[in-house]
């Protein structure tokens, strides 16, 4: 990520944000605001709630950085900064010395972080009054996070899951290579199949489905792309 403007530091840790997201922002906030019912609140109140969702949808990516931050912070690994993009983020961290539990613990943080903004998330929503459909925004945030925590456990690169995965393997025995290549080939195999499926649903009618053509191409992609030499490739995520 070249273009990154930095909003400061969290712990010493800085958080930057790619051109790509700030572009996103308000795509997002008008999503929010045609998903909400007309008869939830007056204008205004609608649009602030759009916008509030499209800011925690942002803080739940670094939330879900941050968890991998912290984990790699109690094992002393250095962490450079946290970069929100696009469809997600990433962490940049000195992972070339991490023993494959440490590859494994670092990793499965960023889920676990997810997991715990989505209950925090759902629990708001029973207590929230449906002002402007605040409720109903805060329910999906909490859907979403989950679904990003589940999503990023799947085996395979460049998903956490892919990580662990790789780091299981070498702790059996297997060479840093040879369980890269089995994590990526699961990658490459994850990305083709939610192309192909997106594509094939919306062949039969669904057009929504279309969005996960470009979605699967991206994790085919990063897959593809990914150096099975390296003992550890950066933690990257995707919502």
């Amino acid at each position: 990520m070249k273009r990154t403007i930095s909003f400061g530091t969290v712990g010493g840790v800085e958080i930057a944000v790619g051109g790509s997201w700030l572009i996103m922002l308000p795509v997002v906030a008008l999503g929010v605001f045609a998903g909400i019912d007309p008869g939830a609140g007056s204008l205004f109140g609608r649009a602030v709630v759009a916008g509030t969702g499209s800011l925690l949808l942002w803080a739940s990516v670094i939330a879900h950085e941050l968890g991998h931050v912290a984990a790699a912070r109690r094992q002393g690994i250095a962490v450079k900064r946290v970069v929100v993009f696009l469809l997600g983020g990433y962490s940049e961290m000195d992972l070339d010395a991490a023993r494959p539990e440490q590859e494994w613990r670092v990793a499965a943080a960023g889920p676990i972080a997810s997991g715990v903004v989505a209950l925090v998330l759902a629990t708001a929503a029973l207590i929230t009054p449906a002002s402007g459909g605040l409720d109903g925004m805060l329910r999906l945030l909490a859907v979403v996070n989950g679904g990003v925590a589940i999503f990023n456990l799947i085996p395979a690169f460049p998903l956490d899951g892919g990580r662990m995965l790789r780091a299981s393997l070498v702790r059996r025995g297997r060479s840093p290579v040879a369980a890269g290549r089995i994590a990526k080939g699961a990658g490459m195999a994850l990305g083709f199949g939610i192309a192909l499926g997106g594509l094939g649903m919306s062949l039969l009618g669904s057009g929504a489905s279309l969005v996960a053509v470009p979605a699967g191409l991206l994790i085919l992609g990063m897959a593809t792309a990914a150096d099975s030499t390296t003992h550890l490739l950066p933690i990257t995520e995707k919502i």
